[in-house]
């Protein structure tokens, strides 16, 4: 085989082996789904920036009050919340009314 050829093979092999790994490494950068999710990401952030204060805290009460009239929510003896962060969901009154009914509240570590 020429040296030449040869040696073009070789460095078609290593590219491709380091094309994968780096695919394999950071699939974020290529996987449609991953590329969606940032997108969607940056379409809610934009969004979220738009609602009021007022706008927030009167979702944050629906919110409540669906979750703490729920047939789920009366009969769990545990539940996971998240605590809010600015510019979400206020959860504080689950998180109230789930410790003054007697049950284990979770909150993540994040």
């Amino acid at each position: 085989m020429d040296i030449v050829l040869h040696r073009l093979l070789h460095l078609n092999r290593v590219w491709l082996t380091s094309s994968k790994m780096a695919s394999a490494a950071k699939p974020w950068l290529t996987d449609p789904i991953s590329l969606q999710k940032k997108g969607l990401r940056k379409e809610m952030t934009a969004k979220l920036a738009d609602v009021t204060a007022e706008e927030a805290e009167r979702q944050s009460a629906l919110v409540a009050e669906k979750v703490l009239s729920s047939v789920w929510f009366k009969n769990a003896k545990r539940v996971s919340v998240y605590t809010h962060t600015a510019g979400e969901i206020q959860t504080a009154k689950i998180i109230e009314e789930s410790l003054k009914a007697g049950k284990h509240v979770f909150i993540p570590k994040v």
